[in-house]
């Protein structure tokens, strides 16, 4: 994660695999909560669900709203006609350190200084 470690944001990837882990993890804790404690399946099952859910929005959120370019502040997760890059894309772009689509900004350089 070149790029995401470069702007700081390295965060966003575990954000994402939080979520897909949550839902497997929770299902199996789940399982040994529901005879040892008295809970019910219901309430744990809803508890799991909503945790990767909120997971997975705020990573996608996170993702395609925060990752701009330093110089520019084009969102590099978009093409240029505005669309929406497929998350396995942008993380494949992200690790080869792909450059700006705008100004050509590349992870690894410095920022220019503001004028």
């Amino acid at each position: 994660m070149n790029t995401l470690a470069a702007l700081n944001k390295g965060w966003i990837f575990w954000l994402d695999r939080a979520g897909i882990y949550a839902l497997p993890l929770g299902g199996i804790t789940t399982m040994f909560l529901v005879p040892t404690q008295g809970l019910s399946w219901s309430f744990c099952l809803s508890i799991v669900v909503g945790v990767s859910l909120t997971c997975a929005i705020a990573h996608h959120l996170c993702l395609y709203h925060l990752v701009k370019c330093p110089e520019c502040g084009w969102n590099l997760t978009k093409f240029k006609d505005g669309k929406r890059i497929q998350p396995k894309y942008v993380y494949n772009a992200f690790r080869a350190g792909r450059p700006c689509l705008k100004c050509g900004w590349e992870p690894g350089k410095p920022a220019a200084p503001d004028q």
